[in-house]
């Protein structure tokens, strides 16, 4: 058994459980799960909480992370706000479903700080409504088939 060395990290025990942080502030006190693969990409940013758009007959707006991004020449740039698990579902791949409602990204467990990209998928307004205690059972495209 070889000993464990403080200065070798080739001795350290590799925790294949390892959570990704992206954090909200500088105290660590909240911050969003995400996948190792889209970790490196998301740390290049400072991210913060950013409450959600309200819609008619939601009660409060949740709270996810979100930066502010540019678009745009340096003369006419426009602000705009990027939630991360916008840019993680975009980084997965999964195509937007053609539809011509509003399509939203709903975390399938209910918990907004939980972006891996297993617990994101695309939704309508009322399919999230329906997900309040998070749920796997359902997926968007089982809802637009019984349309």
């Amino acid at each position: 058994m070889a000993l464990l060395d403080f200065f070798d990290p080739n001795t350290w025990q590799q925790d294949h459980q390892h959570e990704y942080r992206i954090y909200a502030d500088d105290y660590a006190n909240q911050y969003a799960i995400v996948d190792e693969i889209d970790y490196s990409y998301l740390v290049q940013w400072r991210w913060k909480l950013k409450k959600s758009k309200t819609t008619t007959g939601s009660k409060q707006p949740k709270i996810y992370l979100a930066r502010t991004g540019h678009e745009g020449t340096a003369e006419s740039r426009i602000c705009s706000t990027i939630f991360l698990h916008t840019v993680v579902i975009e980084r997965k791949g999964d195509p937007k479903p053609d539809t011509n409602q509003k399509i939203i990204v709903d975390h399938a467990n209910g918990d907004g700080f939980d972006c891996r990209r297993k617990n994101l998928r695309y939704a309508t307004i009322s399919f999230n409504r329906r997900n309040i205690n998070g749920c796997h059972e359902h997926t968007l495209i089982e809802e637009f088939s019984q349309c």
